[in-house]
């Protein structure tokens, strides 16, 4: 031993046989060669020199121990060196008979030694520095003795995790992730939200049009000393008591709706959960709440409708005047400011469109993972859809002036188109409802998206891929190089085929971890998702769209440390904020077999991309946490999209033995953006159903239009309007209110989708949803019809004296 613990920097001590057979003594210089393990299951060959510092006699010397080496299955416990099961390519040719002479006297002896440190530095790997331990037996007992002790003292003082044994809280667990990644509470008010806000606006309107039928009867309150507090609590109470009953009437049909909601998630809409495991469960709590709730979405549109009534004077009210002088010149007042804020905000919608077309905007990220091509143009449609909106209630007042020339069945229609006027507040809800309405419906129609017609886009959510591949055993050669392709058993009589194929790709190589699915393809709750290795090679490529993520190669921020000493990982913007519920700057728990006081810490995130649901690590650090884990799993490959089935096909066929798979990148894109688009698809749905809710709102409002001017209607008849005429009025009046509604949000919509709209990957749903649109217009002239009938039906003798 003394010779060795002596031994200097690129020195070796070598035992006499080795001296002998080399013919070299103590101050003469060797060569050795030997194998290290590459990254990529290669084992390149490296030469050093040393200098002989000491040359050991084997007879009676601790240096003739077969036991220094440690056991390896197939090599230490052959018979003779032809015997080995080496698991690397050796040339048995050169093995002589003097080596199995040594070989027979003393087997896995060492023949050459140097100093401890020098080894670790020269020949340690991700799996550490040292490959056995010589443990002293105790002087004063026997060998035995020793080896039990030392067992039990090292059982007891190993920790658990080291064994690969850890105890989990199953139940625990189990309840944590049965919590859901999705709040399907929130989820219900998000898709529903047009159908609650239709209904706000529906109470609102209906309660105004039922206290205006009592306008008269107010006047006479106040006329008798009834002071306006009073009558506020007695038409208040009125509709409080309403709003009760039909809340408790709600609550059954809740239930319903409910059970209808769960039902198309289960069926229609499966795609945005991926289980038909949903079940319906009804608590008291949440009855209550969605009690107090509805009640406070009721209330205050009918405390406005009594307050605006009651600021009219009472002798006014008692002549059944529905306007206070005061919200007319109030209105004439507001109209020139209404046509400059209109006017500003059609400016900027058309300066934001403008700006993109004469690419003064950059292309660069703005937020979350959008362009500024795509903020500009939504701010032109909201612009427009604003700007639009109070333009028109302009155009409601200079609808009032000049005369109506013609006959017949089109001066009815213009009759009809200027009678939206008479009550400008009705008609501008209405209008606005409508549009809001459609706008949303549209937009959301436009934003579904099919990436399988994308082509690779090195700044898109397929980095520049065209095809992404897993492997249910690790690969441990590289695809895209002969020796590994040989290694891979990819030769043969076909080689040169399949190496000109490969020599046109070009392929990264991810480590993998297993973990969790923290896509939005998982229904529940992510504790630790599957980690990727990033090679450097995918580093200094870069590519991807990032979301909020500086820098001009985010890939970057992965190398090394953070300044807190974390490990710095990425992740796909929606597996972040849905399923992981982290943002960046947070931190991640590491596994808990690993020992360590760090944590991973988010420092990035990619927009849409195929690396949803796993969290991303540099190959460096993966290394370091996870040294066991050996080989790549995890594959993406950059080449023509016209060979993607030449290329999937001889993969999967070659490589069937390690469970190897390839799929289009726009697939496995498409799988992901599934749940989106139903997302979409439902929110849609019920958006319409909001929007449906708007239009028979719209014939509420025809209705009592009719049934407050069945004098005036009376009156047309009898100086020679036809019930066709009258008929035709009425329905340009609706039709007038409904068109513009729908053609407005239609075509703000449009505006601010557009980018969406004429990208490749745009699937926008034409079809449905121009049917969607014609089947409100034709459910709302269906509501007019109503009008209609209660036009033509109205008595005129008797109408006309009762006036």
């Amino acid at each position: 031993n003394q010779p060795v613990t002596q031994l200097a920097a690129g020195e070796v001590a070598i035992n006499s046989w080795l001296a002998k057979d080399l013919e070299v003594a103590v101050g003469d210089e060797i060569a050795i060669k030997y194998h290290v393990v590459g990254s990529r299951g290669d084992l390149p060959e490296i030469e050093k020199k040393f200098k002989v510092g000491a040359v050991l006699q084997l007879a009676d010397s601790p240096a003739s121990d077969p036991g220094l080496t440690p056991y390896v299955e197939g090599i230490t416990d052959a018979k003779s060196l032809t015997d080995w099961k080496q698991p690397f390519p050796m040339d048995i040719s050169r093995i002589t008979d003097r080596d199995e002479l040594y070989w027979d006297e003393y087997k896995t002896t060492p023949k050459l030694f140097m100093n401890l440190k020098e080894s670790q530095e020269l020949w340690q790997s991700r799996y550490g520095d040292t490959t056995s331990v010589r443990i002293a037996q105790k002087s004063d007992q026997p060998l035995q003795q020793s080896v039990d002790e030392y067992r039990m003292q090292l059982l007891e003082s190993l920790p658990v995790n080291q064994l690969g044994l850890t105890v989990l809280p199953v139940k625990y667990q189990g309840l944590l992730a049965a919590r859901g990644t999705t709040d399907f509470t929130g989820l219900f008010i998000g898709f529903s939200f047009f159908v609650i806000a239709a209904a706000a606006v529906l109470i609102a309107l209906l309660f105004r049009l039922g206290i205006e039928t009592r306008v008269r009867q107010m006047g006479l309150f106040s006329a008798l000393g009834f002071s306006a507090r009073s009558i506020h609590q007695i038409l208040l109470t009125e509709g409080l008591i309403v709003a009760v009953l039909g809340t408790a009437a709600g609550l059954f049909l809740a239930v319903g709706y409910g059970n209808l909601m769960i039902y198309g998630l289960k069926t229609w809409w499966i795609g945005a959960i991926g289980t038909s495991f949903l079940t319906v469960k009804v608590s008291p709590v949440s009855l209550v709440i969605g009690a107090v709730i509805s009640l406070v979405v009721a209330i205050p549109g009918m405390w406005l409708g009594v307050r605006q009534m009651l600021k009219i004077n009472p002798k006014d009210r008692l002549h059944g005047v529905v306007l206070d002088g005061q919200t007319m010149q109030f209105q004439r007042q507001a109209t020139r400011t209404r046509i400059r804020v209109g006017g500003s905000f059609l400016a900027v919608a058309v300066l934001a469109m403008l700006a993109v077309i004469l690419k003064v905007t950059p292309s660069s990220e703005a937020f979350g993972g959008f362009n500024w091509y795509i903020v500009s143009f939504f701010v032109a449609g909201i612009s427009s859809l604003t700007g639009l909106l109070m333009l028109y209630s302009v155009l409601l007042n200079q609808l009032k002036q000049g005369v109506i020339r013609g006959r017949g069945l089109s001066a009815s229609f213009a009759l009809g188109i200027r009678n939206t006027s008479r009550n400008r507040q009705r008609s501008g809800v209405t209008v606005i409802l409508v549009a809001f309405a459609t706008f949303v419906v549209v937009a959301v129609a436009a934003g579904k998206q099919n990436p399988t017609n994308t082509l690779p886009d090195f700044h898109s959510g397929n980095g520049g891929f065209s095809l992404v591949a897993e492997s249910a055993r690790p690969l441990l050669y590289d695809l895209t190089t002969a020796a590994g392709q040989k290694d891979l058993g990819l030769s043969g009589t076909d080689a040169q085929p399949i190496r000109e194929l490969f020599s046109q790709i070009k392929m990264v190589s991810f480590r993998v971890r297993p973990g969790e699915d923290a896509s939005c393809l998982n229904l529940y709750q992510t504790r630790l998702p599957t980690i990727l290795g990033v090679p450097e090679q995918m580093i200094q490529r870069g590519g991807f769209l990032f979301a909020d993520t500086p820098g001009e190669n985010p890939w970057e921020l992965l190398r090394g440390k953070t300044e807190s000493g974390n490990i710095p990982v990425m992740g796909d913007m929606n597996s972040l904020q849905y399923s992981i519920h982290k943002a960046i700057g947070e931190s991640i728990e590491l596994p808990e077999e690993i020992e360590s006081t760090g944590q991973m810490q988010v420092v990035g995130s990619l927009g849409g991309s195929v690396f949803q649901g796993v969290l991303l690590m540099s190959e460096e650090n993966f290394l370091e946490l996870f040294p066991n884990i050996s080989g790549f799993n995890y594959f993406l490959i950059e080449c023509d999209p016209t060979q993607n089935e030449t290329i999937s096909q001889v993969l999967e066929t070659r490589l069937i033995s390690l469970g190897f798979d390839v799929e289009p990148v726009g697939k496995r894109l498409e799988n992901f953006l599934a749940v989106q688009n139903t997302y979409l698809s439902t929110f849609q749905a019920l958006g319409g159903l909001g929007l449906l809710l708007g239009t028979f709102g719209l014939g509420t409002v025809m209705l009592r239009n009719v049934l407050e001017r069945r004098s005036e209607l009376a009156l047309m008849r009898a100086i020679g309007f036809s019930n066709k005429m009258l008929a035709v009025m009425v329905l340009a009046e609706n039709a007038w209110l409904l068109l513009l509604g729908l053609m407005i949000g239609s075509v703000c919509a449009l505006i601010a989708m557009t980018p969406q709209i004429l990208s490749r990957g745009a699937d926008v749903p034409w079809q449905s949803g121009g049917l969607l649109l014609l089947g409100v217009f034709v459910t709302g002239m269906l509501a007019a019809m109503l009008a209609v009938i209660e036009a033509v039906r109205t008595p005129i003798l008797a109408t006309l004296r009762s006036e």
